[in-house]
């Protein structure tokens, strides 16, 4: 699953009904992962285990609010936009690191996953030992290398500044946007889809270096 932060209000009745909703959404998507399940047994104990972890923690009892994206959506991403074989994927907001762990293993990408939460760092370097984990914040990290990044943007705050950032990439590399577009012109826009998530549909565009 693929998490992005954001400074929270106090809590509402409504971020209580968002619990429940993120609950039960997430278990009907365990439903349809089943088939993702059968073909490897790696992904499916993992998120045995992240279920687990994740039982009796309210993530409105922390300071920051994730976003979801489901595996059948993702997969249907990098399907799309074409993640290709041993190249570099970096997740800004990777959470416990489960879309890095699902690119490694169906589309044999090299995955890093970034994330401010250091709990969920730690969580996802527990359960891929193997992969790159960083708590680092975005805007510090180096573009130089990735070949794919995803970043699910909603409600992000700093995107002029990380879209500085995304200059360092190199021509040709793929950034993919959930809800949010880049504007710079050294991006070239070439696909868009709209798809659901959990907290409803929304648009997802895939950019190109220039």
């Amino acid at each position: 699953m693929n998490f992005v932060w954001l400074k929270l209000v106090k809590p509402s009745i409504g971020k209580l009904f968002w619990t429940f909703r993120v609950f039960f959404v997430t278990l009907w998507h365990g439903f349809e992962n089943i088939p993702l399940y059968l073909k490897s047994k790696l992904l499916f104990f993992s998120d045995i285990k992240r279920a687990l972890s994740r039982l009796f923690v309210n993530p409105y009892r922390h300071t920051y609010l994730y976003g979801i994206t489901p595996l059948k959506t993702f997969d249907r991403i990098l399907k799309t936009f074409y993640l290709e074989p041993q190249s570099h994927f970096v997740d800004l907001g990777s959470g416990d690191g489960r879309l890095c762990q699902f690119a490694s293993i169906f589309y044999h990408a090299q995955s890093t996953g970034l994330d401010i939460n250091k709990s969920l760092i730690e969580k996802a370097q527990h359960l891929m030992p193997k992969m790159s984990f960083l708590h680092q914040d975005f805007l510090t990290f180096d573009f130089t290398t990735p070949d794919f990044v995803y970043f699910f943007a909603t409600g992000f705050q700093d995107l002029e500044q990380l879209q500085t950032k995304f200059l360092e990439l190199k021509k040709g590399a793929k950034v993919v946007m959930v809800s949010e577009k880049l504007t710079s012109n050294q991006f070239c826009l070439w696909k868009q889809l709209t798809l659901p998530f959990v907290f409803g549909r929304a648009n997802v565009y895939c950019y190109i270096r220039r």
